[in-house]
């Protein structure tokens, strides 16, 4: 007796601790490696398919709309970057002097938030190493209590597929 070529799982993290959860995804990744067995999962969890996928698709309204690496489907329908500069209370930073240099430094920066999270949004996808090299530079001009970069997430991938899905749906009810 052999293993599976193929091995469905639905929601296979829904409702487990996450001590079983890694134990979990470290059997399916051994399984994975070892084996030809193909993991087919369907979940909920966002974040633990981008933990333990090495293929994703989406699904709207019972029909695959994409399929494709995480970084993939993150390039192709992303929407950004969000960068969230956060000063530290009290700082002595001035948020209009921040955002001019948010501005001059990092090209089609818009900004978000305000107080003491100023957030700023990329529809563009510069260079890691450039877009990162500008925030350095902007770290040695003004004191941040830290700083998060962070790409287009598969919840806000998935999101944006249901908003269009929805959006179609809502052109059909007026045609």
């Amino acid at each position: 007796m052999g293993f599976p070529s193929v091995v469905f799982l639905d929601e296979p993290y829904a409702g487990v601790d996450v001590i079983s959860r890694n134990n979990m995804r470290e059997t399916m990744n051994e399984l994975k490696e070892s084996t030809n067995t193909s993991i087919v999962l369907t979940s909920h969890n966002m974040a633990e398919c981008e933990l333990s996928c090495d293929r994703i698709g989406i699904m709207v309204k019972g029909q695959m709309t994409c399929i494709g690496t995480l970084q993939h489907l993150k390039t192709k329908f992303g929407k950004g970057i969000t960068i969230q500069f956060v000063v530290p209370l009290g700082s002595e930073v001035n948020p209009a002097d921040l955002n001019k240099a948010v501005s001059a430094a990092i090209s089609g920066a818009k900004q978000l938030d305000a107080e003491n999270r100023l957030e700023y949004f990329l529809d563009q996808r510069p260079a890691w190493s450039a877009l990162f090299g500008r925030v350095s530079a902007l770290q040695k001009e003004f004191q941040f209590e830290h700083v998060i970069v962070t790409d287009t997430n598969l919840e806000e991938l998935f999101l944006g597929f249901a908003k269009k899905a929805r959006e179609d749906a809502e052109l059909e009810i007026k045609d």
